[in-house]
């Protein structure tokens, strides 16, 4: 329900007087998805499975075959050239339902030797406390991430544990050594 409707009383569709149906028009979630499982007709895998449960919790991301190609470049950058990977970076920023966590995650699997995850509980392994909200904005976001990687890729000579896992590592350290997120917390 939108903000402005929320004081709107509830309306029950069984009371409602008019006709149902003219809302299908009105309803645009994720269309090309929306059309492909309505016709799925094959033997359902896990990739379908996937579909659809990106679907449901509105998480489906959809990539152009241009941007896909984009990240298969980045494969060929060497460690310390996570820079080279801006107007990337920018091009996820720009997709509904992407921001700096999904967008790392993304290019974290591109080339896990010059990109890691940005999340909260390796934020906070590295910084010791959480960072703050961020927006979409480029301008925000970038100059953070870039940071991010470069204090995380000093953490790892230090520490000698490998950059290409130090997500995974540096996750798993917060869980176990510092006390529960927010979203955690039973």
């Amino acid at each position: 329900m939108s903000r402005k409707n929320n004081r709107k009383p509830v309306t029950k569709a069984a009371d409602h007087p008019n006709e149902l149906g003219k809302y299908l028009g009105d309803y645009q979630v994720y269309p090309k998805l929306t059309g492909k499982l309505d016709d799925f007709a094959a033997p359902f895998d896990q990739a379908t499975i996937n579909e659809i449960v990106l679907w449901k919790v509105a998480r489906y991301v959809e990539l152009s075959p241009a941007l896909m190609r984009q990240l298969d470049n980045l494969r060929a950058l060497n460690p310390g050239e996570h820079k080279k990977g801006k107007d990337t970076l920018e091009k996820l920023l720009a997709i509904k339902g992407v921001r700096l966590p999904m967008a790392s995650t993304i290019l974290r699997f591109a080339n896990p030797r010059v990109f890691q995850i940005f999340d909260r509980h390796i934020y906070r392994a590295i910084y010791g406390k959480l960072y703050k909200n961020l927006s979409k904005k480029p301008d925000d976001c970038l100059p953070i991430y870039f940071n991010f990687l470069g204090d995380l890729r000093s953490l790892c000579m230090v520490k000698k544990i490998d950059f290409e896992v130090s997500d995974r590592i540096l996750f798993e350290f917060d869980k176990a050594e510092n006390p529960p997120l927010s979203s955690e917390a039973e």
